[in-house]
Formats: C-alpha cells, structure tokens, sequence
C-alpha cells in the first residue's frame, strides 16, 4: 500500500487538483489562493506543486494532496486514495480483508439510499405519508426544507422496508449490517403474549403483527432524518415518533455501524457546510427541528449536535470549515450544563465560542425560530461570550452572598476557566468571577491550581508558523531550512548545526544533509521517509515565502543566514558570560566582525 501511495504521489499534481476547488494564480515556483479553510480577503493559502504539497499561513491547515482532500472534501484516506488512483491511472491492489470491508460499506451506503428514497416517497407521495405530512405542516416545515434534508416516512408497519429491499436483491444479513433491520428471535413476541389475554386477542385481530420474515423494521410510523456526511453519502438515519401515546423513545437513531458513528456525525452538515465555510463560523443547536427551523428562518451555518454531548469528533469536523461556534442548546438545567461540558473540547481545538442566550418565553430554537425568525436571527447575530453566559447563569443558579454559595459556583466554574489556554483570556475572566464573588483575584487562582494538581488537561499544539511565539534563532533556523530545501543547496562542511533552533529542526538538516549525500534531491521522497514528528516543520520550511526565485540570490541569502546564525550565538554567549575572559573578548572581538559585514 505505501508504494501505492508514493506512486500516486509521484504522479500527481496537486496544483491541478487543488485548482479543480480552489482559485490558484501562480507566484514563481509556487501558487497562491484565498484559503478554502477559513475567512480571508488577502491570499496565504500556497501551494508547492515540486513538494507536493499545501499550506495556509493564516489558520496554519498544511499537508498533502490527501490531506488536501480529507480536510476539503470529507474524504476518508481509502476514499482519497482511490479518487487519486483514478486521477493517475494507478491500479490499486488490495488485501482480500480490505476488500471485503470496503464492499460491506458500499453495500450499507447503497441500502441507506435507497431507504432514504423509499421513505422519502412515502411522506411525499403515498397515502400512507398523509399523517406524517399534518405532522410537518403543524410543525411549520416547509416542503422546501423537506426537499433539502430528503425528510421522509417509516409507515407503521412491521416490515415494509425490510420487503421493499429484498426484492431489490439485497441480502437480509446486509440490511441487519446497516441498522435497518433487527433479526427476530422465534417465539418471543408470543411468550409476551402470553402472559396477556387481551394484547393476544387484539394481536390476533391485527394482521400487522404478524411478522412473516425473520427480521423487521427498526423504523415504523416515525418522521426519518437521513444522516449524511460531507459528501452527501446517507451514513444512517433518525426517527421521530408521531404518535405521543405510543411507550417508545420519542426518538432513536440507527446503531453503529460500519460506516455511521454518532460522535463523528452532525445533523445537516451536509446540507450547511458550505454556509458554515464561507461565514467561518458555525451554529450548534441540539435536535433536527432546531436545525431546520434555524435554516428555515435563514440561519443556513447551523448543524445538530444531536443531543446535548458534543463530542471531539464533532468539533473536528466543524473545524474543517470554521474557527468559530455559536452555541445554542436547550435553555432547561440539562442544556446549561452541556454547555458547560462543551467549553473544553471547544477550547482544546482552539475554536472560539459564543452561546445564545434565548428569551426566557422560549424554551428551544425550534420554538423561537418558528413563533419569531427575525428575533431568533437577531439572537445569535447578539451572542454573548460562553464563559460570560456561564459564569453569569452559575452565579443566578447558586447565589454569591453566602460562603457555601460562593464555594458551589467556584466548583463549577474554577475547572471551566483552567482549561482556558490563552493567559490574557484566562487572566481577564478569573478577575470577572473575582469581582463577581467579591473574592481577589489570587485567591480564584490559587482553587485552579489546587484544581490542575488533581487533573491533567490535554496539551494543546501551538498554531503552525506562529512566528512572534519564535526566538530569532529559530526564524532564522526556519529561514535556513527553507533555503536548503526549496532550492537544493548544500550546507558548508564547516557548518554547526548546534546554531539551529529548536532541536527539530536540527534532526530534520542532519537527516537533509545525509540524504542529499545518498540521493538525487527529490525531496517528496525524502518527506515521505521522516518520522511523523518532523514533517510539520518539513512542509512549513518548504513552502514558506523566500526572498527572490533566482538560485544565485538564494546562495547569497544563504551566506547572510550562516552569518547571522553565528551572531545569534555569540550573542547569547556573551550574555550569558559563563566563558573565561580571554573567551569572552575572543566573542566580543567575532561579534564586531560579524556585524561590521552588516
């Protein structure tokens, strides 16, 4: 598989590719766009068609033509493999395993179509959809909306889905496969008869019990909502019930499968994700009416979490499209505090957050957006910093005027605020809660420490290319590598690699230097040989912005690098003034040198 993968990359262009998605215009070795992966009016979003690959100095997204692929297009790596494998006349070859695997996926994506299809014309076009259609209508969806998210009927049978599929030639073990169908255990539905006369009797008199096949329909008599993915491929479904007296969960949802997974799924981000794009921002509200009566009102950026836990997951595949959230659960006790679970995760993946704070005469979205969509626009366009929102309903849910109560909301609120990973963001909302709790400041900071020595935060990686987080060492280091790299040039014999910062990039030029003595110089090989580690700072040095095209003008930037490195660390030596004195005049005597060449 991995000499697959070299050979595609070998053969392909990723500027064509990237320029099928992307308006590219060309800058000498290299191209340049607006970036596809979060709001700008200034180009940095560069691609290297002789590395092979991309990067966005404005929100840090880089990597490969895969990557290109999985980040822009939803794509799995199997699913950008093959596409590329297709672009570049590579045949692929295939481990029976993988191949049985990929053919139970496909079974299962074809299965859920065509149940989407076949509920989506029974709500739209049979008769047996008429009271799911009162339904909808009371409810205010429109038939446009139902067109968009292919809403549909399951009829309250027990198994017409299950008849209409195997008579298009799909195996029942394929349709239990896609959640669909649940296989019947013999009997049991009579020995719960059984045990009462009158459901026997009135079972009896129903023909629609009586199950002739060996497996049933999961979905009977409830409103389907197809759950898709970013490419529109249907991973599985939700079912809302109609009937309020019937004692089942007013909604279920299709089990795992192979190829749905709840915590990596958002409702309506097929249908939204490119409103979510373009704004940069996306609205998270809990349950499809939400979403759909949002978008119905015009707010088109807004995805379902699908219950109140939002999940890492989820938040990755909102970040694909945007850096920013609005949170919009429930306005009830459960919905506060999965706002609350939500900081973190939002937070750990860098994205900003906002939360809506609703009307106290709504109690959802889905009302607001229905009774009022200009207050319920006007609402998320007014919302206010989550942590604002959260220390505000803490402190009205516990008081602030006894000890006991100021203790409680700091229980809550202290953990919330050490997951805060800016300094200056966190140092401002610890002097809101002090001043809030009539407490000082350092006494809140001394709870998160106490808090943050019982409990370990996941790190967080520094943005790529932070270059004011950088010692002037390390942008020279950086500047350095790219040099070597973009334009093939030898380091001098004499050279200390010592001089480079941080240790990354040092590893990164021993192993530079060793492969230019072993090889041709092609360096999507040499990428493609590095540790995992080591090719974020391998694709930030290739594809950075140089001074000039012309090689000449690159080796004279070289010297000057070289030069300037060697400062650098007389400097800091000097500074530090732990050498002899005869040492240190030596230094002294060099750094003169050194900056006379100025």
């Amino acid at each position: 598989m991995s000499d697959q993968v070299a050979e595609i990359k070998s053969r392909v262009d990723i500027a064509q590719i990237i320029g099928e998605k992307v308006a590219l215009k060309q800058r000498g070795r290299r191209f340049l766009g607006l970036c596809p992966f979060h709001s700008e009016k200034t180009p940095s979003f560069t691609v290297s068609p002789e590395m092979g690959i991309f990067k966005c100095f404005g929100c840090g997204a880089a990597g490969d033509v895969f990557t290109f692929l999985e980040k822009h297009d939803g794509m799995t790596f199997v699913e950008a493999l093959e596409f590329l494998a297709e672009k570049t006349g590579v045949k692929l070859e295939r481990r029976a395993v993988d191949d049985r695997l990929q053919q139970i996926e496909k079974q299962i994506f074809e299965i859920n179509h065509l149940a989407a299809e076949f509920y989506h014309y029974i709500l739209t076009k049979h008769k047996a959809g008429g009271k799911a259609r009162e339904y909808l209508k009371s409810r205010y969806i429109t038939k446009s909306a139902i067109e968009t998210f292919c809403i549909g009927y399951s009829p309250n049978q027990w198994d017409n889905l299950f008849k209409f599929l195997t008579k298009k030639g799909y195996l029942p073990e394929h349709i239990e496969q896609s959640g669909l169908a649940i296989k019947r255990i013999p009997n049991t539905e009579y020995r719960i008869l059984n045990k009462n006369k009158q459901a026997r009797s009135s079972a009896i008199q129903n023909s629609e019990f009586r199950i002739q096949n060996s497996y049933y329909d999961r979905f009977r008599g409830r409103v389907m909502f197809p759950l898709r993915d970013v490419r529109g491929q249907i991973l599985g479904f939700a079912g809302r019930l109609l009937d309020p007296e019937i004692k089942e969960a007013k909604y279920i949802n299709s089990p795992e499968t192979a190829v749905y997974r709840k915590s990596k799924n958002l409702f309506g981000i097929f249908e939204n994700h490119e409103d979510i794009r373009k704004k940069g921002e996306a609205v998270l509200v809990e349950g499809e009416f939400d979403c759909i009566s949002s978008w119905q009102a015009g707010i088109k950026n807004v995805v379902a979490v699908k219950g109140t836990a939002l999940t890492s997951g989820q938040v990755k595949l909102v970040r694909r499209y945007g850096r920013k959230v609005v949170v919009c659960l429930d306005s009830d006790s459960a919905g506060q505090e999965a706002l609350i679970r939500s900081l973190p995760i939002l937070e750990h993946h860098s994205l900003s957050s906002r939360a809506v704070v609703l009307p106290e005469s709504e109690k959802d979205p889905d009302e607001l957006a229905k009774s009022s969509p200009s207050k319920w626009r006007e609402s998320v366009e007014k919302s206010k910093n989550a942590y604002g929102v959260i220390i505000e309903s803490t402190l009205e849910k516990f008081g602030k005027d006894t000890a006991e109560a100021k203790r409680q909301a700091g229980d809550v609120l202290v953990p919330l605020l050490s997951e805060i990973s800016n300094a200056i963001e966190q140092d401002h909302w610890v002097s809101i809660l002090a001043k809030r709790l009539g407490v000082r400041d350092e006494a809140v900071r001394r709870q998160m420490s106490a808090w943050k020595q019982n409990h370990v935060s996941p790190s967080l990686v520094a943005p790529a290319g932070n270059e004011s987080a950088m010692s002037r060492a390390e942008i020279l280091s950086h500047y350095l590598l790219g040099l070597l790299i973009q334009f093939k040039l030898p380091l001098p014999e004499n050279f200390d690699l010592n001089w480079v910062k941080p240790v990354g990039r040092r590893k990164l030029m021993e192993l530079l230097k060793e492969f230019i003595k072993l090889q041709n110089g092609d360096f999507k090989i040499f990428r493609q040989s590095l540790p995992p580690e080591l090719i974020g700072l391998f694709d930030e040095a290739a594809i950075q912005p140089l001074k000039g095209e012309d090689s000449e003008e690159a080796k004279s930037e070289l010297g000057l690098i070289l030069r300037d490195l060697e400062a650098e660390l007389v400097r800091n030596q000097l500074k530090d003034g732990k050498l002899p004195p005869q040492a240190l005049s030596h230094l002294a005597a060099r750094l003169k040198q050194l900056v006379r060449k100025d």
